[in-house]
């Protein structure tokens, strides 16, 4: 979620893959821990977390994350906003404007910045993509491998199967 005003603008993922990913791990006995958007769903309180309320809070907990602990893999799939307000109005919007503009800045991309502090880090990233076709979404994934990127699940808004449910691709390095 990114501040606009007292309100936020957010996205209609919830995290709930990565919960269910950390779940999983956590059952079976790894070390984790879940930096989750601040948003309608929270994972179970028996699962370690913490909230980032915003990009930059969620910047900041993943660096220093990874900064105070030696992790043997990172798997990022937050849909972490690419674009941000460039300022946080103080209260609320005033409402009933016939015409409101907003002024969006671009964000760091978290991966690349994890890549850079923490190179030996095995990191599984996730790459969504919506209007394209399979092979389009395949030559972003080959770009990704070729950055040093150790494996990436790939999905396609239009790619689902017979009951509805997401087709996802785990495509990897080796």
């Amino acid at each position: 979620p990114e501040q606009l005003d007292e309100r936020r603008i957010l996205n209609r993922f919830r995290g709930k893959l990565g919960v269910k990913i950390l779940e999983e791990l956590y059952l079976r006995g790894a070390d984790v821990l879940l930096i989750h958007g601040d948003g309608a769903y929270l994972p179970p309180e028996h699962l370690p977390y913490v909230v980032a309320r915003t990009y930059d809070d969620y910047l900041g907990l993943v660096m220093a994350e990874f900064g105070r602990k030696d992790y043997g893999i990172g798997i990022f799939s937050a849909g972490v906003a690419d674009y941000k307000p460039d300022k946080t109005l103080a209260g609320k919007m005033p409402s009933g404007k016939a015409d409101l503009s907003l002024n969006l800045v671009p964000t760091v991309k978290v991966i690349d910045e994890v890549k850079k502090q923490f190179p030996n880090l095995f990191m599984l990233t996730f790459k969504y993509q919506e209007n394209i076709t399979h092979n389009e979404l395949m030559e972003i994934v080959q770009k990704r491998l070729n950055s040093g990127y150790s494996a990436i699940v790939a999905n396609r808004g239009e790619e689902v199967g017979p009951n509805g449910e997401q087709i996802a691709h785990l495509v990897t390095s080796g």
